[in-house]
């Protein structure tokens, strides 16, 4: 009897470790890139170029020379309009999206969601000032507000800026780079409810500086990309750079 119930319990154990990896399996990571990979001067290499002439380019972090950064274009620039950049497609449904932030000028700066063609898509996007930010849908070309918060942010400065997708509903989280407090104790500054979208990646949508950009489909799915970080990858803000 004593055989029996061992086995027995070895057997829940077993199916109880299946049941837990079976469920882990289940989501991914769905893309990560710190641009170390690339060459400076050239496009990301795990970016595809969309609509769009000006051509955007990997940069040495203007903070930090040893770091590689993407300087990504306006996508609202007269005749020469920038390329839109994309990571992902029609097979991200519900996704978290992470990203380092900087605005390097003032104006309309904007991170682009469920990414369909230049037409269609979700936005968050800065608003010249540098304090209010809003979330838009952009559907066959004309625009919807669908929220809006103020979170007063400085030109030269890193963000670590957070995105949720998960069915129609629509999240935006902000932070500075530095500040340890994790996400999931942050309020979101952003929420909308919205199904004009239901699947799609991930694109730039305004010339700005972008660095460790991770997206999975749980928040455990974004924990191996952004514990390797180096810690050098935590840039300082210009403010630091032009006092040394």
């Amino acid at each position: 009897m004593r055989k029996a119930g061992r086995f027995s319990m070895l057997l829940l154990t077993v199916l109880f470790l299946c049941l837990i990896l079976s469920e882990q399996g289940i989501a991914k990571q769905l893309f990560s890139d710190d641009f170390e990979q690339d060459v400076v001067g050239a496009e990301p290499s795990k970016w595809e170029p969309r609509e769009g002439a000006h051509v955007a380019r990997v940069i040495e972090d203007p903070a930090d020379p040893g770091n590689k950064i993407f300087e990504m274009t306006n996508r609202l620039n007269g005749s020469d309009e920038g390329r839109y950049y994309v990571a992902g497609d029609a097979s991200w449904t519900d996704y978290i999206f992470e990203w380092d932030w900087m605005q390097f000028e003032d104006g309309y700066r904007g991170m682009i969601f469920r990414y369909q063609d230049r037409d269609n898509f979700y936005i968050v996007d800065r608003r010249l000032g540098g304090v209010e930010i809003q979330l838009y849908n952009r559907v066959e070309g004309a625009w919807a507000l669908l929220a809006s918060g103020e979170y007063p942010n400085e030109v030269g400065a890193w963000y670590r800026c957070r995105f949720e997708a998960m069915g129609d509903t629509l999240t935006f989280k902000i932070k500075a780079r530095d500040d340890g407090t994790p996400f999931s104790d942050i309020a979101p500054l952003l929420e909308g409810t919205d199904g004009s979208f239901s699947s799609g990646g991930v694109a730039t949508g305004g010339a700005a500086y972008m660095d460790n950009a991770v997206a999975g489909e749980t928040e455990g799915d974004l924990a191996s990309a952004t514990a390797v970080q180096p810690v050098d990858k935590l840039a300082s803000t210009w403010g630091e750079m032009k006092s040394k």
